[in-house]
């Protein structure tokens, strides 16, 4: 019998369909006040170690987590700030013109001691509510007494970090309402957040935010700018009429060129 020709095998894999990155920010619902998910999710991590549940990341201070949870999205500061030995930071609160504001001084010890404020405002009910429960109501102001940070057991970056990302979790849901994936949220993202909110949701200017937050690096500031200024203008389109909903036969529109 003549030898059939073998084909060659591939052991190419067939390919795969490729994976859409999905946005850092997915967890957070942009058209829901951004405060209110943050503390929603912190209110359930409270929730969970008051009823003594099993908490995802054991560590000996829950509440000392959740106040810098808080902290850290309320003040846009970075990770290891409240840990820093050399400084001593102070909360304020104030009331001008109707307004109210905080205020963190950032004192340090070193020999010429050097105080760095922060005047930013209170801008909505959950805000409050965040530093109501961060400060005790009012009643302690010192950052060391609040967080104290000698009780935690490690105050490495990425202990801390890890710590945050599993346990506040944010539920991704689909169009149903059904849970399809739940996220921890970095610190990193919490601040992205909170920049946000304040340029896009609150239009506030870049540079002035960068004065109450004293961030360092204002291209995340001007990026939000961007975005903010896209969606004024896609809602002067949306309520003028120059936008319309008839349907077009895009075949049928073209046919003529």
């Amino acid at each position: 019998m003549p030898r059939t020709k073998r084909t060659k095998q591939s052991n190419a894999k067939p390919e795969q369909a490729k994976k859409t990155r999905t946005n850092k920010w997915t967890f957070a619902k942009l058209e829901i006040n951004i405060s209110q998910q943050v503390f929603e999710i912190g209110e359930a991590y409270r929730a969970k170690f008051q009823s003594k549940g099993k908490l995802r990341h054991k560590n000996s201070h829950p509440t000392q987590l959740l106040k810098l949870w808080y902290y850290l999205y309320l003040s846009c500061s970075n990770l290891m700030d409240p840990f820093d030995k050399e400084k001593h930071r102070v909360i304020n609160t104030m009331n001008v013109d109707g307004l109210s504001w905080i205020e963190i001084q950032d004192i340090s010890k070193g020999t010429i001691p050097i105080v760095i404020e922060k005047v930013f405002p209170i801008f909505n009910e959950f805000d409050q509510k965040m530093w109501t429960y961060l400060t005790d109501g009012g009643i302690t102001r010192d950052l060391n007494e609040i967080l104290k940070p000698n009780e935690w057991k490690s105050t490495k970056k990425e202990n801390v970090s890890g710590m945050i990302k599993t346990n506040f979790i944010w539920d991704l849901r689909d169009t149903n309402k059904k849970i399809h994936k739940q996220v921890g949220v970095t610190p990193n993202i919490l601040r992205s957040m909170r920049l946000y909110s304040v340029v896009v949701d609150y239009k506030v200017d870049a540079d002035l935010v960068q004065q109450w937050f004293n961030w360092k690096d204002l291209r995340p500031l001007y990026y939000y700018e961007h975005l903010r200024s896209k969606r004024s203008q896609y809602e002067a389109l949306r309520h003028s009429n120059q936008l319309t909903n008839l349907p077009v036969d895009l075949g049928k529109a073209i046919q003529g060129y």
